[in-house]
């Protein structure tokens, strides 16, 4: 009776995988585990598996929710022994409508893969992806494609090997753009795990066809597999004496692979091919010099359906990345740490490359200028200072004047000032510093104030006195701008500028701005700006903070408007943290108490709050002295969220 109770639930939740409601198997789905687990290993294999095999024709939502439940299924059915029946509704799952479900199929299947062993792989695994290549419909073919990777990296029986590549191979003349385009894409994981004869019939039987296809698309996806295979060659080189075929011929298919995308460049007139060859260029150059990985490349990605695909952020507000001073220091750095392992290409030649570059960065299409100008640093790090200045600085200094896209000229704010750490001071006053004027200029605001933002990266190689004339009229015409993200963003570039500028320049022309800002109509604003003079307190010192910021929050906490008080309790807060116990005890704190007694509430639980929060910073007889007793009041008063927030910071100070 026990027992027939425990299994109930269980039996609900199995009719429920059935029920016209949607809703219902949804919830089912997302407990199947919890299903598996009550049946134990052997009923879920004879029993439960084969059901959902049954349940496979549902709606998206559920079948993603299946397919990633049974990828950490191995342990329920018994181990690795027993993992390969969860392949069945895998392959299933895999040949769906939806790329979504499929994707996630194949991402589960492949995680299942990983687990057999070698026995179980080569009886299992491997005639499932063969099966779904070899498939009648376009779905089954890309799924299979998107798992043969994992094949080649696993699999040891020459026989498979040369099915599974003899398969692909012949689906380079696949009728369907999207399954050729699947091949191209895969290249880039399958050629890491082939033998030498394999990488060199690769290239000649699938690389080569597809980088020649008809389809621009197709073509476009080929164009960035080109790094992955000169890396790989350059493994293979370094590793010779296991390597199933000769030096000489790696070498030759490396100079032909580098040449077939050099020459593609310039004979492509497809822009979406010319925008692949921008973005992976710096890497094929890499490749062919020796380098044995492939370096991330930032923000952009293939284009093959004609959307615009520039990548470049012009909303500070949406962007998400980290500081960018910061990004490019530590991609700098981890690119410099790397070294070529193997030999150069006998067919390298700089020049060349810089004027192919320089060719792009003026290319007809935005996007492609766009993406050329994101990877002008990364392709600086490869060539001389000389060439730089020759080739690609007066492409660049023509489209900060003449470019009519927005997002191009905010691409070459962003990215132009990092060609400083390559340039040297005399260079970058010279050559760059005209283009970063011109830039803070820009008509558009989004590029002036990215402009703005990344300054700090060439004033760290110049100084600041070459742009100090150029920065003000630049701040003060986005300083009142009606778009409050603006604003924002020019808060952000604060510290980082005046830093540079120093206290007295900060002083006498930007201390006035930074204080408005507190009283700006948006809260976004007024948060910022506490923020930025925060940071400046860090770095101008205490008697800064008694001379130029306490006057200020001074006259905040007595300001008619409620909300200008609370942002002085706020300003207090973030200010506490880089403040000494002595500066916080004789000047915030007397604040703090005597806002717990301001007319509105809201005042009065942010005083609660603030006092807190600032107890860590303050000696313990000031906590039991000023702070407790303000705070036991506050426990008695008329308003309950003020009770809430003495509570609450009263158990902060134990």
């Amino acid at each position: 009776m026990a027992l027939r109770d425990s299994l109930f639930p269980i039996a609900v939740l199995i009719d429920d995988l059935k029920n016209e409601d949607a809703n219902s198997r949804l919830n089912a789905v997302k407990r199947i585990d919890q299903i598996a687990i009550a049946l134990g290993p052997k009923r879920t294999r004879d029993e439960f598996v084969p059901f959902l095999c049954e349940c496979v024709d549902d709606d998206d939502e559920i079948l993603i929710e299946m397919v990633q439940k049974l990828g950490k299924f191995v342990d329920l059915v018994g181990g690795p022994n027993y993992a390969p029946i969860l392949l069945h509704p895998l392959r299933l799952l895999a040949c769906a409508d939806s790329k979504l479900v499929r994707d996630e199929a194949v991402a589960s299947a492949l995680r299942i893969g990983a687990r057999l062993s070698d026995k179980e792989f080569a009886a299992s695994f491997v005639p499932m992806v063969l099966l779904l290549i070899k498939g009648e419909w376009y779905n089954h073919r890309t799924s299979g494609v998107g798992m043969a990777h994992l094949v080649f990296r696993r699999c040891t029986i020459a026989a498979q090997r040369a099915e599974l590549l003899e398969a692909i191979q012949h689906l380079v003349q696949d009728p369907l753009p999207m399954v050729r385009r699947t091949v191209a894409d895969c290249l880039t994981r399958i050629v890491e795990e082939l033998s030498g004869s394999e990488v060199v019939s690769l290239c000649k039987l699938v690389y080569t066809p597809l980088g020649e296809d008809s389809q621009d698309s197709v073509r476009a996806v080929t164009i960035i597999s080109t790094p992955y295979i000169l890396v790989a060659i350059n493994k293979l080189i370094m590793n010779h004496n296991e390597a199933d075929i000769s030096m000489n011929a790696l070498q030759a298919l490396k100079d032909e692979t580098y040449k077939r995308f050099i020459n593609g460049i310039y004979a492509d007139e497809s822009w979406r091919v010319r925008h692949s060859c921008a973005d992976v260029l710096v890497n094929v150059l890499e490749g062919y010099i020796g380098y044995t990985s492939v370096f991330e490349r930032q923000l952009a990605k293939p284009v093959i359906l004609g959307e615009q695909d520039c990548t470049e952020s012009i909303d500070p507000l949406i962007d998400g990345k980290p500081d960018q001073t910061e990004v490019l220091k530590e991609q700098a750095q981890k690119i410099a740490q790397a070294k070529p392992a193997a030999s150069a290409g006998s067919a390298y030649d700089e020049l060349a490359v810089v004027k192919l570059f320089a060719k792009l960065l003026s290319d007809e299409e935005p996007e492609v200028r766009c993406i050329a100008v994101q990877r002008c640093v990364r392709v600086a790090s490869r060539i001389d200072a000389n060439n730089i200045s020759q080739f690609m600085i007066p492409v660049l200094a023509d489209r900060a004047v003449n470019d009519i896209v927005v997002f191009v000229r905010a691409a070459l704010a962003r990215n132009v000032v990092g060609l400083a750490q390559f340039l040297g001071k005399d260079d970058s006053i010279n050559h760059l510093k005209p283009i970063v004027v011109k830039l803070l200029e820009d008509r558009d605001p989004e590029v002036r104030v990215t402009t703005l933002l990344n300054l700090p990266i060439i004033i760290e190689v110049t100084t600041v006195q070459p742009f100090s004339s150029h920065i003000m009229p630049a701040i003060t015409l986005l300083a009142d701008d009606n778009d409050w993200r603006i604003r924002k963003s020019v808060v952000q570039a604060m510290p980082g500028i005046a830093r540079n500028l120093g206290t007295a320049f900060f002083d006498e022309h930007l201390s006035a701005l930074c204080m408005n800002w507190l009283s700006d109509s948006v809260n976004y604003i007024r948060r910022a700006a506490v923020r930025n003079l925060v940071q400046l307190a860090g770095a101008f010192g205490q008697d800064w903070v008694v001379r130029v910021i306490l006057p200020k929050i001074n006259q905040l906490k007595t300001n008619p408007n409620y909300l200008h008080r609370i942002n002085a309790l706020f300003f207090i807060q973030e200010l506490s943290g880089v403040c000494t116990p002595e500066l916080i005890c004789q000047h915030l704190l007397p604040i703090m108490v005597r806002m717990t007694n301001d007319a509105v509430p809201n005042v009065r639980f942010m005083a609660a709050e603030t006092i807190g929060k600032c107890a860590g910073y303050v000696p313990a007889q000031y906590r039991d002295t000023q702070m407790k007793p303000c705070l036991l009041n506050l426990k008695s008063d008329s308003d309950i969220d003020v009770k809430n927030f003495a509570a609450n910071a009263l158990k902060l100070l134990q």
